[in-house]
């Protein structure tokens, strides 16, 4: 019975977990119709694949059902599902290797270089990159999933989405001790949603090389709302990312926009002459109100504006901004005492990390700085005066895999 059940839920991964990653992010087609084809650009048809999918976490959950049979689907009855099972994995692998970026597939595996983005349905920086939002909880699952895809089977699927999440990881978490140029603070190793990696919308550009365009919005949505005459922007964004007294920048897009759910006011307009798409200005006087800030090209600069289009005083709605610190401001430090942007999230990537260091073994040490990025998260636990423990984490953080690192797969 429990066979059985393996392999039914393998089947319902295969039918139910592929086909949107094809139809909507790669502009593809579905010939038949059904949920397991999808002809590439190149005019291709391939079958069968669980990831991309509608979701990511579909995505996960497919690749782990899926290896889970493949590998303990039975000796009997169920053998050739069971080669079955592994070839699904195996198509999926050469599927991602022939969409390539668009599937947020990087083959080879490249852990310590290329784009900085998770295992994501669109690597590309076009605006359906903004339906399909990294999370850190979903970066989560794909992290567990392809470590049970590699441990049990060495499949080529886990190791490239493994090393993908590795450079992630280095990114965010590691406060640049893993030589990702450019990072964040490791305040924001545990958010909400985020974007890695996006330069510009117009034209569309993804940074493939550092982490200077990583960029955080807890809601992945927001409006700033610039007044003819003024130098001050009024935000919907969170407070508690606007007005801190640390040094912290702000990105804005041209995204234009009739009517868009990221913004409140129901319309986006283009950026005033002042402000170019894709450039990090500085937050400056911007503690006096929550949700009101100027901006400046420089730490504490003067500020820039009134802000003008065409000449004209401008009066504009701005769509989706990020907000960032660095990892190089002193006060945002993992022993300055802050602990993660979203405490509830932590538990994530902590176990994610510390799955990395345990598989690294098994893959032939190619993590050169996973052990480092683990001691990294553990000293913001360690010296955070927010009152946030180890274990137990909050809410159902706690049923996040906590791993042992020192088991040694192989």
């Amino acid at each position: 019975m429990h066979l059985a059940a393996l392999g039914d839920a393998a089947n319902r991964a295969i039918y139910y977990a592929s086909g949107g990653g094809c139809q909507v992010i790669l502009g593809g087609n579905n010939p038949t119709g059904g949920n397991q084809i999808c002809t590439l650009p190149n005019g291709v048809t391939w079958y069968s694949f669980v990831a991309p999918g509608d979701q990511r976490r579909g995505s996960a959950w497919a690749i782990r059902d899926v290896a889970a049979a493949a590998a303990f689907g039975g000796d009997n009855f169920a053998g050739s599902e069971r080669q079955f099972f592994n070839d699904v994995l195996n198509e999926t692998f050469y599927f991602n290797v022939a969409c390539g970026l668009p599937c947020g597939m990087i083959d080879p595996p490249t852990p310590t270089s290329g784009p900085t983005i998770g295992a994501q349905e669109s690597g590309l920086a076009t605006n359906a990159a903004w339906g399909s939002p990294n999370a850190v909880f979903i970066d989560g699952y794909i992290t567990q999933a392809s470590y049970m895809a590699w441990a049990m089977l060495h499949a080529p699927l886990g190791r490239s989405y493994l090393s993908m999440q590795y450079r992630l990881y280095s990114m965010m978490c590691g406060d640049g001790v893993a030589g990702i140029a450019n990072a964040p603070s490791s305040m924001f190793c545990a958010t909400y949603y985020y974007m890695p990696a996006i330069h510009t919308l117009t034209p569309a550009v993804l940074n493939t090389t550092d982490g200077s365009d990583y960029g955080y919005d807890a809601n992945l949505g927001n409006t700033s709302t610039f007044t003819a005459g003024s130098q001050v922007i009024q935000s919907d964004m969170q407070y508690f990312l606007l007005n801190q007294a640390f040094t912290a920048k702000i990105k804005f897009f041209n995204w234009t926009w009739p009517s868009t759910d990221a913004s409140s006011s129901g319309t986006c307009d283009p950026l005033p002459d002042q402000i170019t798409e894709g450039m990090w200005y500085y937050l400056v006087n911007n503690t006096a109100a929550q949700k009101q800030f100027q901006i400046s090209a420089r730490p504490g600069g003067a500020p820039l504006g009134p802000f003008t289009r065409s000449g004209q005083p401008y009066t504009g709605h701005v769509c989706n901004a990020f907000v960032r610190w660095d990892a190089s401001v002193a006060a945002t430090a993992p022993t300055a005492g802050l602990f993660f942007l979203s405490p509830a999230y932590a538990p994530y990537s902590l176990s994610s990390v510390t799955a990395l260091v345990d598989i690294n073994q098994s893959l032939g040490n190619i993590f050169p700085s996973a052990s480092a990025i683990l001691n990294n998260i553990l000293a913001r636990y360690a010296h955070n005066t927010q009152g946030w423990a180890l274990q137990p984490g909050p809410g159902d953080a706690t049923a996040n895999n906590w791993w042992d690192p020192n088991v040694a797969v192989r």
